[in-house]
């Protein structure tokens, strides 16, 4: 998830005329590809927020999925297709005027014009993606934020006594805070709560987990896991960089975890489960038995697996143009699929090179020596356990990988790369702000998510103490 806040505030309507392009790859009723909308916007409108840095505008803005339009995407079509000059190789003629034409209308029709959602930073062509309401009039409210963080954090509304109990304290904030430390320690919060955020990460599918009728992971390990990492104040890095698994018991081990279930082959099929990889390989969330199974299957290039990656823990989605960062000579099209192809490469010069580091695990595969020559065919998953393993030699290009344009020579230091970056830090702050505000952050949060990466940073990676810092708010506990 990226955080886009955008500063215009100060800027007339005029320097808008690109912004709704921001991210347009496509546009029109065929699909052409757009890979240089992005640098065209920004050379356009240098002092755009979205352009300083690293960051490039995404195709979010104007497509679902490209090249399929949302709303404002339409209504900017239509005007488009207005001017006499106006041909899909050379959309950006008018694009300026078209913009400017449309900034008064409602095109998702959620009660806010495009011009005030741009303002905002929010989605004009998303009706779920509202403009928020101001919160300078409101004042925090102890019992607003008690009752708020019982629900969000315990699942349920605080007792009668808890109430009272607040209305008579001589530090109603610090009784706040004390009942938020409870919720964190709670069943609700680190056996439900977590493990609902982490369902997009880990991908929970019945018929391959340990009672599916292929057992071939399971992702009990992976949920623990993320529980542990993201509670007690442990550094939430450990998502990209823990060397260790999480017992039933909640206690930690490095070893390797022998296969739960025994070999069967017949109705059912169990062939995995337990971790077979060794300590000094693993990425923490990324490399687990069930990430790699689901992910990587059998692909030697392992693409689904590095962009789930960068998708949802650098928040950074390649299908919407988002995170390019193209390597010279890239794509090689190492294993044969013509990905080099012009329209392909665009996001494989990318994609590949974050792949590459991937390369020398496991998904499913039947086990293999040290020289990855397969050994006996399947009747090796009778006594070993290889999916997910690491095998060096399994493919060529393991120290070939890049991310962000940083070489890397495995997936240890692929892995340190990315979880110490900006990106890592802003997509964990977009993922628990998103949870306690069931929205993404917009340009009247900027204050707010700005104090929260200050806190992150400062307190070692501790998602505990920026909730503390989320339920301070006026946005939290704000009441008239």
């Amino acid at each position: 998830m990226n955080i886009h806040i955008h500063s215009f505030s100060n800027v007339p309507h005029s320097g808008f005329v690109l912004a709704s392009a921001a991210g347009m790859l496509f546009l029109g009723g065929t699909a052409e590809s757009r890979p240089n909308a992005p640098a065209a916007f920004c050379i356009a409108s240098p002092a755009a927020a979205i352009c300083q840095g690293a960051a490039t505008p995404d195709c979010s803005l104007c497509h679902t999925a490209a090249p399929q339009l949302n709303l404002y995407g339409g209504d900017l079509l239509a005007v488009l297709r207005t001017y006499p000059e106006y041909t899909l190789n050379d959309f950006s003629l008018h694009l300026g005027s078209a913009v400017n034409e449309i900034h008064d209308l409602d095109s998702d029709e959620d009660g806010s014009i495009n011009f005030d959602e741009l303002l905002a930073g929010t989605s004009p062509g998303l009706a779920d993606n509202l403009v928020p309401p101001p919160t300078e009039d409101l004042n925090w409210d102890p019992q607003t934020a008690l009752k708020r963080v019982s629900v969000v954090f315990c699942g349920q509304s605080p007792t009668y006594e808890e109430l009272q109990e607040l209305n008579t304290a001589s530090d109603p904030r610090a009784l706040v805070h004390q009942h938020l430390s409870q919720c964190l320690n709670s069943s609700f919060w680190k056996d439900e709560a977590l493990y609902r955020i982490a369902d997009p990460k880990i991908g929970p599918l019945e018929a391959i987990d340990k009672n599916g009728e292929v057992s071939l992971a399971n992702d009990d390990w992976d949920y623990r896991l993320f529980s542990y990492v993201m509670t007690g104040d442990r550094d939430a890095r450990e998502l990209l960089l823990a060397d260790y698994h999480v017992n039933q018991d909640g206690t930690t081990t490095t070893d390797i975890i022998p296969k739960e279930q025994r070999f069967e082959f017949g109705d059912r099929i169990s062939l995995g489960t337990g971790q077979p990889l060794q300590a000094d390989k693993r990425c923490g969330m990324i490399t687990t038995q069930w990430y790699l199974v689901r992910n990587t299957m059998f692909a030697l290039v392992p693409r689904n697996t590095a962009a789930h990656t960068y998708k949802e823990y650098l928040g950074m989605n390649l299908s919407l143009g988002e995170g390019l960062f193209p390597v010279g000579g890239e794509p090689r099209d190492v294993d044969n699929i013509d990905i080099d192809a012009p329209d392909c490469a665009v996001c494989h010069s990318t994609l590949d090179p974050l792949a590459y580091s991937f390369s020398t695990y496991n998904g499913i595969q039947v086990a293999t020596n040290e020289d990855g020559i397969d050994l006996l065919g399947n009747i090796g998953l009778l006594f070993g356990n290889p999916f997910g393993e690491f095998n060096a030699k399994r493919t060529n290009w393991g120290a070939d990988g890049y991310i962000f344009g940083q070489p890397v020579g495995d997936l240890s230091e692929w892995c340190q790369v990315a979880a110490n970056s900006p990106q890592f830090a802003e997509t964990l702050i977009g993922t628990m702000f998103n949870f306690v505000f069931s929205r993404e952050p917009t340009i009247t949060d900027k204050e707010m998510v700005g104090d929260l990466q200050q806190e992150l940073s400062s307190n070692n990676y501790s998602v505990n103490r920026m909730l503390h810092k989320m339920i301070d708010s006026t946005l939290f506990g704000g009441a008239p």
